[in-house]
């Protein structure tokens, strides 16, 4: 079982993305469960007090105003189960965002993936990762070697999310206030 606080990507911003890789968007798009959130995690654990940690959330969503960041290129996560993603370049807000996240929702979590901890956190969309084969990520990669893929993405709400073996769920949502220009 795992939990994450994350940001859920909107079906336009996920398409767009999709129209600028149309050779290969049938390997991405075929190692997404049907039910699968688009999203990016902004911490990650496999045990969660559930109403502490969502109270945390709302908290924070309420005194947090919507921002963008921007797509950053690929990325592969090497191992026995390699991951290729796309990553999203950290700017100061995202990173002030995830501090106070981990902050405030940390004590309510055990067993944390320590690659989402402050010092070790790359902020990034997984593309492929359950069932593919290494043939597919070297196409894949060959394929976006020299494509522009740059653009970005709203980051506006926090979400409570889980993954228990290949059933995703999702425990609350909460949006982000308006952009703030300052």
């Amino acid at each position: 079982m795992f939990y994450a606080v994350a940001t859920l990507l909107d079906q336009e911003t996920w398409h767009r993305f999709l129209k600028r890789i149309p050779d290969d968007k049938r390997l991405v798009v075929s190692g997404k469960l049907k039910t699968q959130f688009i999203h990016f995690s902004w911490l990650v654990s496999e045990k969660m007090d559930i109403q502490n940690t969502v109270a945390a959330v709302e908290n924070i969503a309420s005194k947090t105003n919507s921002f963008d960041v921007v797509t950053g290129g690929f990325g592969i996560f090497p191992g026995d189960e390699p991951v290729v993603t796309l990553v999203l370049a950290r700017n100061a807000q995202m990173t002030a965002l995830q501090n106070t996240i981990w902050t405030h929702c940390e004590k309510h979590m055990s067993s944390i993936k320590y690659f989402y901890s402050p010092d070790a956190w790359i902020p990034h969309i997984t593309l492929m990762h359950h069932d593919i084969n290494r043939d597919d990520i070297c196409h894949f990669l060959e394929s976006v070697l020299s494509r522009e893929i740059q653009f970005r993405i709203k980051v506006d709400n926090l979400a409570v999310i889980y993954r228990d073996g290949n059933h995703l769920g999702q425990v609350s949502r909460f949006d982000l206030g308006k952009e703030n220009f300052t």
